[in-house]
């Protein structure tokens, strides 16, 4: 954000205007300056009359009516020196002859030394130039931006300060016109304190940090990230302001978030509140820890539809699943699930490769849900020696076994974890052991956990950055 800008009297004041996000914690603000760039430019800003017009004088008494600000130029009006009876008018430095304009500055009420003659005094010898930086163009006697506030001009017969005479001269009403910009400059973060501060007419471009600042206010206001800097100066100006600030609203998980996968698709789940909008970054440390199981590929797929589903009613009398006969073949199988609807409440038992295995109390399904998937626990590392035959009995209540054609049955297969893959959002994390911990970056929650391997994965130090 840039702007020509008028500072003062009034403090001039910049919105810092984040939005929010529910359930925030703080904010990390990565950049934020303010720079201001003084206006340098033209003959000054006119400041009012500084002396009344005066017939026959020898020095024009000026002062400022913004004492602070620097003079750029004096407008003097039918300037005109008195040779006796004569007038002569000065309308430019071709009409002084062998006169100069010479400004003191008055202290105390006693003028000083010269300090800008027009003409200067030509440089003699080893003698520099002397009493430089003035110029007169009609009656606009220009001035190197002398601090002060209160002047005396003469025009002066001599060739140097010590044989200057003032002579009698006549004016209208001399107007002050000052250095464009500002003086002093003091920055005021959101909470009041001042950051910065700078004495004098402003010359060139300050710029100012105020990141810490920045962050410490709207940190403490997470929930509503705004605030104002106030830009106050001692004497008004013209300048351009820059500010700029960037960073991310931050929301931290303190808890530790938590997730099962067993073949299926599975999300971690950021806890309420919903933030409201998108995430930019999510920033965690993730924990896979391996069950040392995995989805063999011979597994049913689960139906994702809701609704209707066909397949045979399991009550006392076993259904089978018969498996080709070199199926799994010299792998170890640990758990076996089935594919359904518990129609009632009810309790299943389930033999396979002569281990038997149950599951009690599984309650009713209601309504149009997705058919569950049932794991059974054979309790130990099984050997596949022979043809899988899957056998299962309510012998409690009726199951629903969904077919397609046969009953859905799903393996789980002792595997190492080395060389596999979870995929956590859109982050792959490579295993390199039971417990594989990396540190991740992440899209937007919920974050979908994909693998045909049997895991919990865990997020720690979760850290959700928004844009401001």
């Amino acid at each position: 954000m840039t702007a020509a800008v008028r500072l003062g009297p009034a403090d001039h004041a910049i919105a810092v205007t984040w939005r929010p996000v529910a359930g925030a914690t703080g904010v990390r603000v990565t950049r934020a300056t303010v720079t201001v760039d003084p206006a340098t430019g033209g003959t000054g800003r006119d400041l009012g009359v500084g002396a009344a017009a005066r017939v026959r004088q020898q020095a024009i008494d000026v002062t400022s009516p913004e004492p602070a600000a620097p003079v750029r130029s004096l407008v003097i009006p039918n300037l005109t020196r008195h040779e006796g009876d004569a007038a002569v008018p000065v309308t430019g430095s071709g009409s002084l002859g062998a006169h100069r304009l010479v400004v003191r500055p008055v202290v105390g009420g006693q003028a000083q030394a010269p300090v800008v003659a027009v003409p200067a005094l030509d440089a003699a010898g080893m003698r520099p130039a002397l009493l430089t930086g003035g110029s007169l163009s009609g009656s606009r006697l220009t001035l190197p931006d002398l601090p002060g506030g209160r002047f005396q001009v003469s025009l002066c017969t001599g060739g140097s300060p010590e044989d200057f005479t003032p002579q009698t001269i006549s004016c209208g009403d001399v107007r002050v016109c000052a250095a464009p910009g500002p003086v002093g400059l003091h920055v005021l973060g959101p909470d009041g304190a001042e950051v910065f501060a700078l004495a004098g007419p402003l010359t060139a471009a300050v710029t100012v940090d105020l990141r810490a600042a920045l962050e410490r206010y709207l940190g403490a206001h997470a929930a509503h990230p705004t605030g104002t800097v106030l830009l106050r100066v001692d004497g008004p100006g013209d300048a351009r302001v820059s500010f700029t600030a960037t960073g991310v609203v931050e929301r931290r998980v303190p808890a530790r978030l938590d997730v099962t996968v067993e073949g299926e698709p599975a999300d971690v789940v950021l806890p309420p509140p919903s933030p409201g909008r998108s995430p930019t970054r999510t920033r965690a440390t993730v924990t896979v820890t391996h069950a040392g199981l995995a989805l063999h590929p011979l597994s049913d797929a689960v139906p994702t539809a809701a609704g209707v589903l066909a397949g045979p009613v399991v009550r006392d009398t076993a259904v089978l699943r018969e498996l080709p006969p070199a199926a799994l073949a010299g792998l170890a199988l640990r758990r076996v699930a089935v594919v359904g609807r518990p129609f009632t409440e009810c309790d299943l038992t389930l033999d396979v490769l002569g281990r038997t295995a149950t599951r009690t109390a599984l309650p009713a399904a209601t309504g149009p849900a997705r058919p569950r998937v049932v794991w059974f626990d054979l309790g130990e590392d099984v050997e596949v020696d022979r043809p899988v035959r899957v056998s299962l009995t309510a012998t409690r209540g009726t199951f629903g076994w969904v077919a397609a054609p046969d009953p859905l049955v799903r393996f789980a297969v002792v595997t190492a974890p080395e060389g596999h893959t979870v995929r956590v959002g859109e982050r792959p994390v490579p295993l390199t052991g039971r417990e594989t911990t990396l540190a991740v970056e992440l899209g937007a929650p919920p974050w979908r956990v994909a693998t045909d391997q049997f895991c919990t994965v865990s997020l720690a130090g979760t850290v959700l950055e928004f844009a401001p």
